[in-house]
């Protein structure tokens, strides 16, 4: 990915303890895709796109169960229709039942990894109180 996009070295060391595997689906100049199985088997698709010409990156970072389910979508792309906006224009999140929500705080790849890491570890700390 160029300098724009994630860097995906660090991620895989930081993230280390969450990410199990990652396969590398597409890498070309400007345009990567990647998908991230996670400690619970869980998977993060990963697609960033670096518009030059806007010199900006778009983003979709898909997060689905192990029965591919969405659990959440964080996403950059702008959509024209007003229905379709959310207050934080062009970034929103997508629920699993459609619904479009604003998204303040997760902008990048590094910020939705850490969010991921606090759900699988308080579910982890549920399963062990119980």
């Amino acid at each position: 990915m160029s300098r724009n996009g994630s860097n995906f070295r660090l991620i895989k060391e930081v993230f280390r303890d969450l990410i199990l595997e990652t396969e590398d689906v597409l890498e070309q100049s400007g345009f990567v895709q990647k998908v991230f199985i996670f400690s619970d088997f869980s998977r993060l698709y990963v697609t960033e796109e670096w518009r030059s010409r806007e010199g900006r990156l778009l983003f979709w970072y898909d997060w689905e169960d192990r029965n591919k389910q969405v659990i959440y979508k964080f996403h950059s792309e702008s959509h024209d229709l007003p229905h379709l906006q959310t207050d934080t224009e062009p970034f929103h999140i997508h629920t699993p039942d459609g619904i479009r929500l604003p998204n303040y705080a997760f902008r990048d790849l590094f910020s939705v990894l850490n969010f991921i890491q606090l759900v699988l570890r308080q579910q982890e700390r549920d399963k062990m109180l119980k």
